[in-house]
């Protein structure tokens, strides 16, 4: 009779510290899950609002760029006249 209440005791405090292992490894996985998921969600956040601001960098620079092309536009064309009319004086000036 003692060999089973010595039996049934270490059996009870085998399972109550089972039971306490499994709720604690339970509650660091679900926690570590809840850090990952946090983690991850955070590092999606960053992405996007990297990726919004280097679209508008992008965008300011092709902006600049066709801005850039039009001013060059312009001093083309502003050149040939200039050219157009050196070769009239030129024509005009020879004897």
């Amino acid at each position: 009779m003692k060999i089973l209440i010595i039996i049934l005791i270490v059996t009870m405090i085998v399972q109550t510290v089972l039971f306490i292992y499994t709720n604690f490894i339970d509650l660091s996985q679900r926690r570590q899950s809840e850090e990952a998921q946090r983690a991850l969600t955070n590092a999606h956040e960053d992405f996007c609002r990297e990726k919004k601001r280097f679209a508008e960098i992008i965008d300011k620079r092709d902006e600049l760029i066709k801005n850039l092309n039009t001013i060059n536009g312009q001093y083309i064309r502003r050149i040939q006249e200039l050219e157009k009319e050196i070769e009239h004086i030129r024509k005009t000036d020879e004897p």
